[in-house]
């Protein structure tokens, strides 16, 4: 998520944002290409000049190209030592053909799986690009297909399908077929055209904040949640992936890049090396920390992350200082990869620094330390949104109980990231007096903050929030929440059970539903007698449906 401010959002499947649109990718089975004959060993082996020919056809896009398809092959083949020549005029050895066809689908679809929901129907549009290589020497030609790229984008909105064709080119994939191609004809230096590729390295870092939950519907209708990546992440490159499969061998080339004359290759080594994590590479990487363009200091910082050893530590310590705010945020992400404690009070010292004082914390939630329990109870005044946000997190690594009436108190914060991060917290230091101030906090406006609440009450393990937990277990407008509270209630007090058998009688049919899928699953023989009778005379069907299959859920667990 690329955005300076604090993200904090709730993605249940069957919700979308108004002009949100969502996308998955369609995973396409994998085939062996075809092992080249002798013949076009042959044929292949001397090839000095190829043609490349890019054929691109999409669906009601007329005249759109990919510039991908165009430039990454050529740059691997000319690495290659093959020269690539234009016009069909020239003479060439070779023709090497890219066709590339996409192709759509639209519709709607109605991602409501639960009884008793109102519909909920969005545009769905369904993109497909299929790819292949043709290599051509006179009347010898070998063919790779490549494995369809597919994906699905659901949106409350309209969904332009030439921008989801053109997002799942399958550019990678491609590059990578050529090199193995003309692999089977020719030695050639791996290494060498994936650094070469990396001058399509673009620089970029993703910031998420503490906060966020993307929540799932299974197909029993039971939700599942899952928090967002919290800090500072640089976007990794183009081919940074398969250049760390080649591990060892690939570092020596990756130091000499480090000299290169094009920004985004040095750059993409920098990453490339903190990604191998090998410690040839501290020398070259300290000196670039240096380098005229920022860009490539803020790699170089970000990878010395991975390494160790005295003058590592003692660069990144300085590199806080950096007037480049963000080689400063990537020192200070830098040390909390280390958990080196020696940089405790230097990153409490950046926490006072205007823009610089959220990496510091959450380089700090890295290495707890109790040094830095008042510096964060004091961030939490902050004015900045992040630093709050990554100072409530980081006490609660921290479990100092020092930290517990502050923390309650950010749960009242006018941000959801922080009264989020503040609840979680609450919950790892397990103080009993934090129920006071939890048990209001099940009513807060946002769901990810009340699933945080609740997770924090079982996790302190006080009875006392059980009433609250049960009315919020009918009350609730979220499902998943009142699915949470529920489950809380049982495991915080097994005698709840009965509340929830009581709801079997609720006026409502969507809890009476509910209320059988949570008694599957928290109940036991003591419960069947209830929903036997749910599931005999319940007026509403998916009710006594539900009834039966609890039933069935605890005769499974029963000796």
């Amino acid at each position: 998520m690329n955005c300076l401010k604090a993200l904090w959002v709730v993605l249940p499947v069957a919700a979308l944002a108004a002009g949100e649109t969502r996308c998955e990718p369609i995973v396409a089975a994998d085939s062996s290409p075809p092992d080249p004959t002798p013949q076009q060993i042959a044929a292949f082996r001397a090839i000095k000049t190829v043609r490349l020919v890019v054929q691109e056809e999409y669906q009601d896009c007329p005249g759109k190209t990919v510039p991908r398809l165009h430039d990454w092959p050529q740059t691997a083949i000319e690495t290659m030592g093959i020269k690539v020549v234009e016009g069909a005029e020239a003479p060439a050895d070779a023709t090497l053909e890219v066709r590339a066809k996409g192709t759509y689908t639209k519709g709607v679809v109605d991602l409501q799986k639960r009884p008793f929901e109102p519909e909920a129907l969005y545009n769905e549009v369904v993109t497909r690009v299929a790819c292949s290589l043709t290599l051509r020497a006179g009347k010898t030609a070998y063919t790779r297909q490549l494995p369809d790229a597919s994906s699905r984008c659901t949106s409350t909105g309209e969904i332009d399908p030439w921008q989801q064709m053109e997002r799942i080119v399958p550019e990678k994939e491609l590059v990578r077929s050529i090199i193995q191609m003309f692999s089977a004809f020719r030695a050639v230096d791996k290494v060498k055209v994936l650094i070469a590729l990396l001058r399509f390295d673009k620089e970029g870092y993703g910031f998420s904040s503490g906060g966020g939950v993307i929540c799932s519907l299974d197909k029993n209708g039971r939700w599942h949640c899952t928090p967002f990546d919290r800090g500072l992440r640089a976007n990794l490159g183009p081919f940074v992936e398969e250049i760390q499969q080649i591990g060892a061998d690939a570092v020596q080339p990756l130091c000499e890049a480090l000299r290169s004359d094009t920004v985004a290759i040095r750059r993409g080594a920098a990453r490339a090396l903190g990604v191998i994590g090998d410690a040839r590479a501290v020398g070259p990487l300290l000196a670039v920390m240096k380098d005229r363009d920022r860009s490539v200091a803020r790699a170089a910082t970000t990878a010395l992350g991975k390494m160790r050893g005295e003058q590592v530590f003692t660069s990144l310590i300085e590199a806080l200082k950096d007037e480049d705010s963000l080689v400063a945020w990537a020192a200070a992400e830098a040390l909390g990869e280390t958990g080196d404690r020696r940089a405790v009070e230097p990153l409490i010292e950046m926490l006072k620094k205007p823009y610089r004082g959220w990496p510091a914390a959450a380089a700090l939630t890295k290495i707890p330390d109790a040094r830095a329990v008042e510096p964060l109870i004091q961030a939490l005044q902050s004015g900045d949104l992040m630093l709050r946000d990554r100072a409530a997190e980081a006490l609660g690594k921290i479990r100092d109980r020092r930290a517990v009436e502050p923390l309650m108190a950010a749960l009242r914060d006018k941000d959801g990231s922080v009264r989020h991060d503040a609840a979680e917290s609450l919950g790892e230091i397990g103080d009993r007096k934090a129920v006071e101030a939890l048990i209001p906090a099940l009513a807060d406006k946002d769901l990810s903050v009340r699933s945080r609440v609740i997770d924090a009450l079982v996790k302190i393990g006080d009875p006392r929030a059980v009433p609250a937990l049960l009315a919020r277990m009918t009350d609730d407008d979220w499902a998943i929440a009142r699915q949470d509270a529920a489950e809380a209630a049982v495991r915080l007090d097994p005698k709840a059970i009965d509340a929830i058998v009581n709801v079997l009688k609720n006026p409502d049919p969507r809890l009476r539903w509910e209320a059988t899928q949570w008694l599957g699953r928290l109940g036991d023989g003591a419960v069947l007698a209830a929903l036997k009778q749910t599931a005999e005379k319940d007026p509403e069907e998916a009710v006594r449906d539900g009834a039966k299959k609890a039933i069935e859920e605890i005769q499974k667990r029963r000796p």
